[in-house]
């Protein structure tokens, strides 16, 4: 179940070759959707190798993206209101 929700969320990427050739020789990432992880799955058996708590370890980034994020509004909310009052 994990890995249905880290496919649909678009957590898995292939990196390839560009279609057009380039001064630089950079390499792209497409991130596959869940119906091409499902067929990639169920046809060549060729996807990374995750297991479910390196996926529940990744998650651990949005806790303090969050936390950040409301602190950050905090911080607005009350400079914006010191500004009003004055």
């Amino acid at each position: 179940m994990t890995h249905s929700f880290f496919a649909y969320m678009g957590g898995f990427a292939i990196m390839s070759q560009p279609l057009i050739k380039s001064r630089k020789e950079e390499h792209s990432q497409l991130v596959l959707s869940a119906k091409a992880v499902l067929h990639t799955a169920l046809h060549s058996n060729d996807l990374p190798l995750i297991t479910k708590s390196q996926i529940l370890d990744l998650s651990k980034a949005d806790v303090v993206a969050k936390t950040n994020c409301r602190t950050s509004s905090v911080v607005c909310y009350c400079t914006y209101h010191r500004t009003a009052r004055s």
